[in-house]
């Protein structure tokens, strides 16, 4: 059913803990972008309620998920949501849920018809380190394949950025690495590596630039 024109609902993290038990340690998901594995906190888009197919009168719903609805690929009007990862470990996340492009929502593991609506995480004061910065990813994505210039960047949500990115590059993007850091730890690489710099946040991929983020000049 569609989610359209309903207002977004205020939820916590206690209420996503207590639907996804099995993930309430961690509220993260997983994606994989080329060989990088990138682990983001788990931020709900909707909620769904999942009801027996019935005739009459809806009753409580059998179960509820909070989902996070991705986006469209480019050429496509389906979207794919995931719930919250169930391991510590970094897995190809399977999506649950399918919305067409006229908001009807599909449960991909059960006959159960579903209800969403959007919701949105009550926010909580963000964690920061002692410096008081966000910590996030330090990301080294490169352009153009082999021999293209190299961007250093900082994000608290590296694919997005890299979407965002690669919509504003007619060359092909592609991750080699990211680091656990925060704004502060991206400007000290901007500084170290300064003489190679080529425009403002993109320098040559020069072996020691490579080399910093653990990937091969070779």
């Amino acid at each position: 059913m569609s989610s359209a024109g309903k207002r977004s609902a205020k939820v916590t993290a206690d209420e996503i803990r207590a639907a996804h038990p099995l993930a309430a340690a961690r509220l993260v998901r997983y994606e994989r972008i080329d060989s990088i594995w990138i682990e983001s906190p788990f931020v709900p888009t909707h909620r769904a309620c999942l009801y027996r197919p019935t005739y009459g009168r809806r009753g409580q719903p059998e179960q509820q998920e909070y989902v996070h609805l991705s986006a469209p690929q480019e050429g496509s009007c389906v979207a794919y949501g995931v719930v919250p990862a169930e391991s510590d470990t970094p897995v190809i996340q399977e999506p649950r849920y399918a919305v067409d492009g006229r908001g009807r929502w599909q449960a991909l593991w059960t006959a159960l018809t579903v209800d969403a609506e959007p919701v949105e995480l009550v926010s909580r004061r963000k964690p920061r380190t002692d410096d008081g910065q966000v910590p996030g990813h330090v990301y080294l994505i490169q352009a153009g394949g082999r021999g293209g210039p190299v961007k250093i960047g900082y994000s608290a949500n590296v694919s997005r950025r890299i979407r965002e990115l690669q919509t504003a590059n007619a060359a092909p993007l592609k991750l080699l690495a990211v680091l656990p850091g925060t704004f502060a730890d991206e400007h000290a690489f901007h500084a170290r590596f300064a003489r190679y710099r080529a425009q403002a946040e993109w320098f040559s991929p020069a072996p020691e630039v490579l080399e910093a983020f653990g990937v091969s000049s070779g």
